[in-house]
């Protein structure tokens, strides 16, 4: 069965749209109690309840970083908890809904049975101008036709800052408490 060129162009299209949306996630995780061989890391912004996040783990074997959580809407609570094996691990912090000129990398120190707060800040450094590429389709007689929206304006520009705190023992992410 052969399917219409406008039908297989618009499932096409809703393919690519998916991919592009579905991104790179791993859980949240607020397990009752910790695991066992297992230690946390809490990524906290105060003050910034409306940022998407993305962290990325140093993979030593691959000599490169790894996504480990990545959401392109706000948290569902206040901070971001994340499993790891206990030692030092290197991660990257950034936010997919802000200009980012340096992300934070930030050493942890994870131990067993432990959660790291690691308190992370935006901090301006001036604005920059963002260009927005809009990729239209446009009905015509014949075909579908492309067509580009471009807009630009400027914008706040900003690095990320990550500081570790003493790890705690582990709690609920309901029970946790972060300094502002």
């Amino acid at each position: 069965m052969k399917l219409p060129r406008k039908i297989l162009v618009i499932c096409l299209l809703s393919l690519a749209t998916l991919t592009t949306l579905s991104g790179c996630r791993t859980a949240d995780v607020n397990p009752d109690r910790p695991e066992a061989n297992t230690g946390y890391v809490d990524f906290y912004a105060p003050g910034q309840s409306d940022l998407y996040w993305e962290v990325k783990q140093y993979d030593p074997n691959k000599g490169a970083f790894k996504t480990v959580f990545s959401r392109a809407k706000p948290l569902d609570g206040p901070f971001l908890r994340l499993a790891t094996p206990p030692g030092r691990h290197q991660f990257r912090v950034t936010f997919l809904n802000r200009v980012v000129m340096e992300p934070a990398v930030v050493d942890v120190q994870v131990t067993s049975g432990m959660i790291t707060p690691v308190r992370v800040e935006l901090v301006d450094v001036g604005s920059t101008q963002v260009e927005r590429r809009e990729a239209r389709l446009g009905l015509t007689v014949r075909r579908f036709g492309p067509g580009a929206r471009v807009t630009s304006y400027p914008t706040d520009a900003h690095d990320v800052l990550a500081t570790p705190q003493p790890a705690v023992p582990y709690q609920k992410k309901e029970l946790a408490r972060y300094p502002s």
